[in-house]
Order: C-alpha cells, then structure tokens, then sequence
C-alpha cells in the first residue's frame, strides 16, 4: 500500500494537471510524460507499460522522481494493476490519464488547427 505522503502528493499533482498548473510534455516514447512543476528543482516522470506477473500480463504504472539540475533518481513508484492494491493503481492511473489528456489536448488541437488553416 502507498503510503500516504505518496497518495497525497499523486492526489496533489493529478488536480494541478487538471488545473492547467502544471504542464506535460512527451517523453523519449509515446507512453512517457514529464513534467517540471513550477518553482521546484524537481522533474517528475509517469509511464505506463506491460509486464508479465504470474503467468499474466499486467498494466504497470511507474511514477519517478528526479533532480531538475543532475537528473539523478530520487525516488520510483511502480505500480501494476495484478500485484497492487486496486486504490493504489487507480489514483496512479487517474495521474497519468490526466497527464496524457493534458498532452493529447494541447497537442493534437494545435495540429489540427494549423492543418486546417493551411486548407483554406
């Protein structure tokens, strides 16, 4: 089970997405996002990828931690949906939904428009 400064901090950093507070871009594959929240020397990481768990494949989640300025890791969470509390995978989930939705929005719509304009 997460402890709670985690599940606060998850809960925390999901409204501020949400929120616009706090921006996503895409990692180094379409399944990573990174973000920078304001006036911190922090850089936060959520991915999503499949592993397999017991003769099963399971919906992993992993939430990393690191220094803005050396990169160095300072902490990581995974999470996978077969070896996890439910409530656990389900706040991590919300986190990265909300972030790929932020992306997703920001990213295709200014493609979109700009395809758009150039038709006309």
């Amino acid at each position: 089970m997460l402890p709670e400064e985690y599940r606060g901090f998850i809960h925390d950093l999901t409204g501020a997405t949400g929120q616009n507070k706090v921006t996503w871009t895409r990692g180094s594959s379409p399944d990573i996002f990174i973000a920078e929240p304001t006036n911190t020397k922090f850089r936060v990481l959520i991915d999503t990828y499949y592993s397999e768990i017991a003769q099963a494949t399971a919906s992993c989640i992993n939430l990393t931690i690191f220094e803005k300025p050396s990169g160095k890791l300072l902490d990581e969470i995974v999470i996978c949906d077969k070896d996890a509390q439910p409530e656990d995978y389900t706040l991590l989930k919300e986190l990265y939904t909300a972030a790929r939705k932020q992306f997703a929005d920001k990213g295709i719509n200014t493609v979109l428009t700009e395809i758009s304009a150039s038709l006309k």
